[in-house]
């Protein structure tokens, strides 16, 4: 189950570039509810219809947030930007010796619906996705 969920996060991960910008109108309300009920007050900045689902952007403690839902409302996964140098050193590591000479420019960590956390590190020619550990999973 895990790895179908992977599966999932890393194909929805992949098509940020190919989501659209819809009206809140347009979003179901069993996923704006469930966004309500995980984050009281907090205001979506944008909805998008991402596949076959749907994503909120927002801002959580100045860091930009990304919730991808089913449309029935459950959470598929959710990428936080965090700060480069929160990376884990066994990533840091990895991709100093994977891929000299490439700087890191942004860096995330998302939680899948099972609870697991994996790392993405993303160079202007690529992404590459950790495991908890900061275990080598695959390059996009």
């Amino acid at each position: 189950m895990k790895k179908v969920m992977l599966v999932i996060a890393i194909i929805s991960i992949g098509t940020f570039a190919t989501a659209q910008k819809i009206n809140k109108k347009n979003v179901p309300d069993e996923v704006k509810s469930k966004f309500s009920s995980l984050y009281p007050g907090i205001k979506v900045e944008t909805w998008k219809r991402q596949g076959v689902g749907y994503e909120a952007t927002f801002d959580l403690n100045k860091r930009d947030v990304y919730i991808n839902f089913t449309s029935g409302g459950d959470v598929v996964f959710t990428k936080t930007e965090i700060n480069k140098d929160d990376l884990l050193p066994a990533i840091k590591d990895y991709m100093n010796k994977n891929y000299p000479g490439e700087r890191i420019e942004e860096a995330t960590n998302f939680k899948l619906a099972t609870d697991s956390v994996n790392y993405s590190a993303k160079t202007d020619k690529m992404e590459v996705i950790f495991d908890s550990n900061g275990g080598f999973i695959r390059k996009q």
